[in-house]
């Protein structure tokens, strides 16, 4: 088996909640951020809306489904979709990535730099 060096390889873990969080997604992307930190020493994460953000967008959303009937998951409305867009890109300014390991963030990667590779994982198929 070879060695591979990890030190100098900045990876970046991105999904719809925050994988810190053991409550996002029954704690699936919390337990696939502590392994792959087993193997990264330069692992960051992205944070594409914060708790409260969620908030006013579910009540956004609601609002939005009272007045028109239209019916937007919270991670696809436009103002999540205009807030994430901003956090990606700054997130991926300051850090800089190798790459970007993907999780069930396929409406997220398009914000993400086109020279930058990513490793997709879906937990469905289409």
């Amino acid at each position: 088996m070879h060695e591979f060096d990890n030190s100098s390889v900045q990876v970046s873990f991105l999904t719809t909640g925050d994988p810190t969080d053991r409550r996002t997604w029954s704690g699936v992307p919390h337990s696939m951020i502590g392994g792959l930190r087993q193997h990264f020493d330069n692992l960051s994460h992205y944070v594409p809306l914060t708790a409260r953000e969620i908030q006013v967008v579910q009540a956004y959303c609601k609002l939005q489904r009272q007045a028109t009937g239209s019916n937007f998951p919270v991670h696809l409305s436009p103002i999540a979709a205009a807030i994430t867009r901003r956090r990606i890109v700054a997130q991926t300014n300051a850090n800089k990535p190798d790459a970007v390991i993907a999780v069930t963030a396929s409406a997220m990667i398009g914000y993400l730099p086109k020279d930058v590779p990513i490793i997709y994982l879906s937990d469905g198929t289409f």
